[in-house]
């Protein structure tokens, strides 16, 4: 009929899409037993710091760790620890100070296929200095965040232990430790040193590399510092000539003469009434060797043939004398600035 509208299409009802729309976000984040929570929780984006104890996904909980070592902040990287252990020495940002100069890099972590919501499975790659390395890491699922099971070394150091010396290990002296057969540590590089005494020097390797799980340390291997002979010579030389000039017959060398009485009379040496002399050659201490061993690594010993003569002039007017010959020096350097210098006869 003329004048009127042209017919219009009928409009499409959006309710039912809106439904379907809700109903399915419902499902995924309440419904199918939690499996849209767990599609949320893992989406990860590494490009992002993860926030100290509070990693949403396994990933990011070992990222996290390796990039607070990285930092040198020990207390971020536990906040990614399930639980922390008692022994915490070289768990402290000092620990990861001394071995800055092998720097942390290149931190890439990847959920294994076979992780589950509440235990994950995490391949990290990363650099340490500039060797790369692998390692799987157990994270688990603890209220709303993960926190990893395997995040350190247990660290045998035993065999870095040596009695007699002041044993270290990156500036830590092994000393203070009661077990040392289960050490935790961070990741990192770890340098073994003799603190306190440059007359002996370690030959084996003084650095080592440990990553997650148990570690033996290396054997050390130690022995005399080069001119740690010619040390030896001066100090026995210059102990020799002090007890060569003391006024007594029983000297402190170690060497000497008890003569109390003569006949059964005492004798008493008028003053400075006792004179030592060498009645052969004088010693000369540079062309002996001072023997060794790391079972007593702070003693050495020179087996010698040294003579000598000490005279006792006595208030009755006479001069008693008497020969002997020295056999062997034995030097306890365990302070190398005061070594003590023993004679035998």
């Amino acid at each position: 009929m003329p004048g009127m509208p042209p017919a219009q299409p009928p409009k499409k009802k959006r309710g039912g899409l809106i439904a379907l729309i809700i109903v399915l976000v419902v499902a995924l984040l309440g419904g199918g037993g939690g499996a849209g929570y767990w599609y949320f929780m893992l989406r990860d984006d590494p490009s992002k710091p993860v926030v100290a104890g509070q990693a949403r996904a396994p990933q990011a909980a070992v990222r996290g760790f390796l990039q607070a070592l990285a930092a040198g902040n020990a207390s971020d990287a536990l906040s990614f620890v399930s639980q922390s252990p008692s022994e915490m020495t070289f768990l402290t940002d000092a620990a990861l100070a001394a071995s800055s100069n092998y720097q942390i890099t290149s931190i890439v972590a990847t959920k294994d296929d076979a992780s589950t919501k509440q235990n994950g499975l995490v391949d990290a790659t990363f650099n340490i200095g500039s060797t790369p390395y692998t390692v799987q890491y157990q994270v688990d699922l603890v209220g709303k965040y993960y926190f990893i099971e395997n995040a350190f070394a247990h660290l045998n150091l035993s065999d870095l232990y040596v009695s007699g010396l002041d044993m270290t290990m990156n500036g830590i002296y092994l000393s203070q430790f009661n077990n040392l057969t289960d050490v935790p540590a961070f990741p990192g590089v770890y340098t073994v040193a003799i603190a306190s005494n440059p007359l002996l020097t370690i030959t084996s390797d003084t650095s080592f590399t440990v990553i997650s799980g148990d570690h033996s340390t290396p054997t050390v291997d130690i022995e005399l510092a080069a001119g740690a002979q010619d040390k030896f010579a001066a100090a026995a030389d210059e102990k020799l000539k002090s007890c060569m000039a003391e006024n007594t017959t029983l000297t402190t060398c170690g060497f000497g003469w008890i003569m109390l009485t003569y006949n059964g009379q005492p004798l008493t040496p008028k003053s400075n009434g006792i004179k030592w002399s060498f009645p052969s050659t004088k010693p000369n201490f540079s062309k002996e060797t001072f023997m060794w061993r790391q079972s007593d690594p702070t003693t050495v010993t020179a087996y010698i043939s040294v003579k000598v003569h000490v005279e006792l002039t006595a208030t009755d007017g006479y001069t008693y004398y008497k020969d002997s010959t020295l056999s062997a020096v034995h030097i306890d350097f365990s302070n190398p600035d005061d070594m003590k210098v023993t004679f035998d006869d």
